[in-house]
């Protein structure tokens, strides 16, 4: 099911149908597990269907969701708003001036409640099943970081990559804590394969950079003097837009020595009015 707003149809929502609309969660506050920080800019298009993903999820009253609407012009702010109303104890909107996706991040490290701490971007989705598992798992555990394989998909559901949480499969048993300078080159460390312990990511001393491209590396680089021990599982939980990606892409200069899918340093945005899905 997809949002619609009450007043206007936007792009990609569903058709008015009382019974299909989000139930409203009047659950009693509980304490959070995992706090997912979702980078909202002009998502009117996709962010129904990533905070559908996070709702189904039968764990949701230990998820702390905090959508940063990162100055929006669009009706992304609205369609936050509807499923912060129906899922209080669940989903916090958070409405800031335009700083790009570093401040997003920043914006989320300080206001997150949950023992964890994930980012998804407004125009993906994670599978909810796994979310369940990848929850109980972090409910019972205190790794300082864990790592699932993510997937990115096309329009036509078909799977054109996967990121596995492990480079090198016969150093590492799933599910087994670990040392971090044990296996440091046997795991995938990405930003959409890791969840931190939220204690590491708040021990980070240097903020995000603002109004820039691709702050993954630093979001990945920043916590790891503090983490010890880290877990790689082995089902997915993100799943990724792969025409935003390719998108991007044709969007940023390639030099020679950025051959990788995420470049090593962030370029200034000329334009701040968005940052970089």
């Amino acid at each position: 099911m997809l949002w619609e707003p009450r007043r206007r149809m936007t792009a990609g929502t569903a058709p008015d149908d009382t019974e299909n609309r989000p139930r409203v969660f009047h659950g009693a506050k509980l304490g959070k597990i995992l706090t997912i920080s979702i980078a909202a800019f002009n998502s009117e298009k996709y962010l129904a269907k990533c905070l559908n993903s996070l709702i189904n999820c039968k764990e949701l009253d230990k998820l702390d969701i905090l959508v940063i609407n990162d100055g929006s012009t669009d009706s992304t702010r609205q369609i936050a708003e509807e499923y912060q109303e129906r899922y209080p104890n669940s989903v916090k909107v958070i409405n800031k001036e335009n700083g790009g996706h570093g401040s997003t991040i920043n914006c989320s490290i300080k206001l997150a409640t949950g023992k964890y701490f994930k980012l998804v971007d407004a125009d993906d989705w994670v599978d909810s099943e796994g979310l369940d598992k990848l929850v109980r798992f972090l409910e019972d555990t205190t790794v300082d970081l864990a790592l699932n394989p993510c997937t990115y998909i096309n329009t036509g559901g078909e799977i054109i990559k996967t990121l596995d949480s492990v480079k090198l499969h016969e150093v590492i048993e799933y599910g087994k804590e670990y040392e971090l300078n044990e296996i440091e080159n046997a795991i995938n460390l990405q930003m959409h394969t890791a969840t931190f312990r939220t204690e590491i990511v708040k021990k980070i001393k240097k903020p995000i950079a603002e109004r820039c491209y691709y702050v993954d590396n630093e979001y990945i680089m920043y916590p790891i003097p503090y983490v010890e021990t880290v877990t790689a599982l082995d089902y997915v939980i993100y799943k990724g837009n792969a025409e935003q990606i390719s998108e991007a892409m044709k969007n940023y200069d390639m030099s020679g020595r950025n051959q990788v899918s995420r470049p090593n340093r962030e370029e200034p945005v000329e334009n701040s009015e968005g940052h970089a899905p």
